[in-house]
Formats: C-alpha cells, sequence, structure tokens
C-alpha cells in the first residue's frame, strides 16, 4: 500500500524528477517486496522487518534521484556510491532520463534485506 503523502512530496519536484520518483515508490511499494513504506523526516522510508532499508532522495549536485541502502556496506556493486559523510549508507543514483534498471535494483534491496535478516537472526 502506497503512503498517500508520498503524492504531495513528489510534487515538490519537476519533470522527469517527479515521474522517476512516483515510479521508485510504485516499484519500492510492491507487496511482494515485503516493504513498508512511510514518510520519515519529510522523505519516503521503505522499512523491511521494522528495520529501515531504504529511502528515497535528490542528489544536489545532479538533482538525479536516489535510492538510499541501509546495511550495504559490505556490497561492491558498481551502480552503488558511498556517501562521504554516512558510514551505514550506499546511494544507487537514478539517471531521470533513463529506463529504471529494475534488475539492478531488485538484486541490491534483496542484499539489503539479506543483511536485515542475518542482523535479526543474530539477536
Amino acid at each position: 500500500m502506497i503512503d498517500q503523502r508520498f503524492f504531495g512530496w513528489i510534487e515538490k519536484f519537476k519533470e522527469p524528477q517527479r515521474s522517476c520518483f512516483e515510479a521508485l515508490i510504485v516499484l519500492l511499494s510492491n507487496k511482494s517486496l515485503g516493504l513498508e513504506s512511510k514518510l520519515k523526516w519529510g522523505s519516503p522510508f521503505f522499512d523491511y522487518k521494522h528495520k529501515m532499508c531504504c529511502y528515497l532522495w535528490v542528489d544536489k549536485k545532479t538533482q538525479w534521484p536516489y535510492i538510499a541502502f541501509f546495511n550495504c556496506l559490505d556490497l561492491n556493486h558498481p551502480l552503488l556510491k558511498k556517501e562521504s559523510n554516512r558510514k551505514l549508507i550506499r546511494r544507487l543514483l537514478i539517471d531521470p532520463s533513463k529506463d529504471i534498471r529494475l534488475k539492478e535494483i531488485k538484486r541490491i534491496l534483496s542484499f539489503a534485506k539479506q543483511k536485515i535478516n542475518q542482523k535479526l537472526s543474530v539477536h
């Protein structure tokens, strides 16, 4: 279920960012992924098993949308960028003028969910 407040959040962006964010929200809100969506700190967040998994935001330099993934420190994926000031986050920049790489997003998301499952099984 998509949090309807997300659509108000999307409205502040212009095209093509707006359409890109809308597509990402629809993708990440798909029930089969097992994510729970909510608006936190004014941004769309997606939790997995009540743990933060990822969120959406826009890159200040490029103005491209991105998905920020938590718990992906040991994932060496060529599309993920390290946040210089955040140790636990990797960003996947999305060029809004190109097709979204669904396979890559799902692969990275699967890894992030595995990390959450590992942490939960330890406790």
